[in-house]
């Protein structure tokens, strides 16, 4: 199968291609793809443009090649969107269709650094509450937290009984 069907570069209809096998499946998550010299032939490109695409999608964690052994497909991540985007871990892992938890580590109160008081507006008499947790899914481990929080929002004592500790200051419209 040949596709050199469009004007745009070689090694970006290549990747577009195999993107495409990927997701409908005939490339399963963690399969060996072909030979470079034989999906080269399959594709109707040279190995150095095959390459370049290979490069390309290994940048991206699509593929992962392993010198000597092959090229693979990667596993899908648990989150597609990047930590820019996150809203809330307990929604990320139901979106993922798994079941969400929380270990509770630790919870202590400490003075703030330079940049809790500027990123909180407090002063250097204030505390910042330090929780530390771990977000599970599925009961595997898949984040670990550590949060700062203003005492005077949240203090530490109240964390030891609390799993969603942000349903708490939404609920209390702290920070609207």
């Amino acid at each position: 199968m040949s596709i050199k069907s469009d004007n745009r570069h070689l090694y970006l209809q290549v990747i577009d291609h195999l993107k495409q096998d990927i997701q409908k499946g005939i490339y399963k998550e963690r399969e060996k793809l072909p030979s470079e010299f034989d999906l080269a032939k399959q594709l109707g490109v040279s190995r150095a443009t095959l390459r370049e695409a290979l490069r390309i999608l290994e940048e991206e964690n699509v593929i992962v090649r392993r010198h000597g052994v092959g090229t693979f497909v990667n596993a899908k991540p648990l989150f597609e969107s990047g930590i820019e985007q996150l809203n809330s871990v307990t929604g990320m892992i139901e979106q993922a269709g798994m079941k969400p938890g929380t270990i509770f580590l630790n919870s202590t109160t400490t003075g703030p650094t330079e940049e809790d008081i500027r990123r909180f507006s407090c002063t250097l008499d204030d505390e910042i509450t330090l929780v530390e947790r771990v977000r599970t899914a599925n009961g595997e481990p898949v984040v670990y937290c550590l949060d700062k929080i203003p005492a005077s929002i949240l203090p530490a004592v109240h964390l030891s009984r609390m799993n969603h500790c942000f349903i708490f200051l939404k609920s209390n419209r702290i920070g609207r």
